[in-house]
C-alpha cells in the first residue's frame, strides 16, 4: 500500500461523495460537504488515494471556512470535518496523514486557527 495524498480536483467529485456517503453515519455530511464548495466555503480538501491501486480513492479530510468569536471578536478560523478513510484502509495512518497533511497546508497559508 503506497498512499499518496494531494488536493481534491474535480476528478474526485464523485468518488468523494461516495467515500463519504459510505462511510459517515449520516448523508447529511455528504450534502453539507458538497454544499460547503458550491458556496466557495470550502477552504481545503485533500485526499489520499493507494498508488498501488490504480490510484483509488481511499480518504478524504475537507477543512471549511467559519468565524469564531473571541472576547467579543470576530476571527477568521478553519473547520477540520468530515474526515472519511475506506474500511480497507482504517487503521493504517490514513487519517491522520490526511490532517497532518491538511494543517501543515493551512499553516503555510496563514491560517492561525482550525
Amino acid at each position: 500500500m503506497t498512499i499518496a495524498i494531494r488536493p481534491a480536483g474535480a476528478a474526485h467529485v464523485a468518488a468523494i461523495d461516495g467515500l463519504l456517503r459510505a462511510s459517515v453515519a449520516r448523508a447529511e455530511e455528504a450534502d453539507l460537504v458538497r454544499r460547503l464548495c458550491i458556496d466557495g466555503d470550502m477552504v481545503l480538501m485533500l485526499v489520499a488515494t493507494d498508488e498501488d491501486d490504480g490510484d483509488a480513492l481511499v480518504g478524504a479530510v475537507a477543512f471549511s471556512r467559519m468565524t469564531v468569536d473571541v472576547a467579543g471578536q470576530a476571527v477568521a478560523a478553519v473547520a477540520l470535518a468530515p474526515v472519511a478513510v475506506a474500511p480497507a484502509y482504517r487503521h493504517h495512518g490514513v487519517a491522520e496523514a490526511l490532517i497532518q497533511a491538511g494543517l501543515e497546508r493551512l499553516e503555510q497559508a496563514g491560517v492561525v486557527l482550525c
